[in-house]
């Protein structure tokens, strides 16, 4: 009886490493953060709360407000709108987690990979065929 269930778990481990896998290819994009402030429906959704984009902390700095990338739906749909959502998913959190620590803004926003070569003026999107993400560093400030 061993070696049946033996054999049956081996069978079973080289079907799953020969099936295809479920996580298609990321590609990263560069977008304009400009050109994702000036929209209306982000700046209603992040309120009169202060974002400044770039890699120096300024103000009395509180602590630091990360995100991994807070994911955003991307299946079947076009890759700037799904990296808009993922880059307002991540305002969003960091925003809360600043509010959280008694900051009245946060600073120093940038991508963090760090692909970018102007982070004052751009964000970075891993995107792939079902999600985005818009991974950032920032620090809380007063």
């Amino acid at each position: 009886m061993k070696l049946k269930t033996l054999m049956l778990a081996a069978s079973a481990a080289s079907l799953l490493t020969l099936a295809p896998s479920a996580h298609a290819a990321a590609k990263t994009h560069v977008f304009s953060v400009d050109e994702f402030m000036a929209k209306e429906e982000n700046r209603n959704e992040l309120g009169n709360f202060t974002f400044v984009w770039g890699t120096s902390p300024s103000g009395t700095q509180v602590g630091s407000v990360n995100t991994g990338g807070r994911p955003a739906n991307g299946f079947h749909k076009d890759v700037q709108a799904s990296c808009e959502r993922a880059l307002l998913n991540s305002l969003v959190a960091m925003r809360d987690a600043a509010l959280a620590k008694g900051a009245t803004k946060v600073t120093g926003i940038h991508a963090v990979n760090g692909l970018i070569t102007n982070p004052t003026k751009e964000y970075i999107c891993v995107k792939n065929k079902f999600m985005a993400k818009t991974p950032l560093q920032g620090t809380a400030s007063k």
